[in-house]
């Protein structure tokens, strides 16, 4: 009977464990903050991102180029980090924040059209350490940002 008691702790302090991490997922949302130039940054995963305004700009994306930069360099607001290719346009994507990059998304080098395909749920590269922008909009102020481009 020892033994079965033993077993229902467990279980109750790996529910107690679950739990807020769930809880923060549900408030990733509000972490991710926005540029007028359509970059997006997670502050939660330290990912960083174009938004589908900038994907629709671009057209399919055909080639993306990481070879600027490695991982443990330091960025500042607004430098560029990657060039990415379409059948549109060449354009580069800059660091919506100051940091230090951790790693690129392998994927986007070896399929750029996954970046199409996924949208702005896909990330182009993740900082080992980065610092908030005052500059950065909130999902809201970001959307009526868009909203103020598309009247004009």
């Amino acid at each position: 009977s020892a033994h079965n008691n033993k077993n229902t702790t467990t279980t109750t302090t790996h529910n107690t464990m679950f739990r807020p991490s769930l809880l923060r997922r549900t408030v990733r949302s509000y972490v991710t903050k926005y540029t007028k130039s359509h970059e997006w940054v997670n502050f939660d995963a330290k990912t960083m991102g174009i938004t589908q305004h900038a994907i629709d700009e671009l057209g399919e994306i055909t080639f993306a180029d990481f070879s600027s930069v490695e991982a443990g360099n330091k960025v500042a607001i607004g430098d560029a980090v990657v060039d990415v290719e379409s059948v549109k346009t060449t354009s580069s994507i800059y660091s919506p924040v100051a940091g230090v990059l951790k790693a690129f998304n392998e994927k986007i080098q070896d399929e750029p059209g996954s970046v199409n395909a996924e949208g702005e749920k896909i990330w182009f590269w993740e900082y080992e350490e980065l610092n908030d922008n005052n500059e950065l909009l909130s999902e809201t102020q970001y959307q009526d940002y868009c909203k103020s481009l598309d009247e004009h």
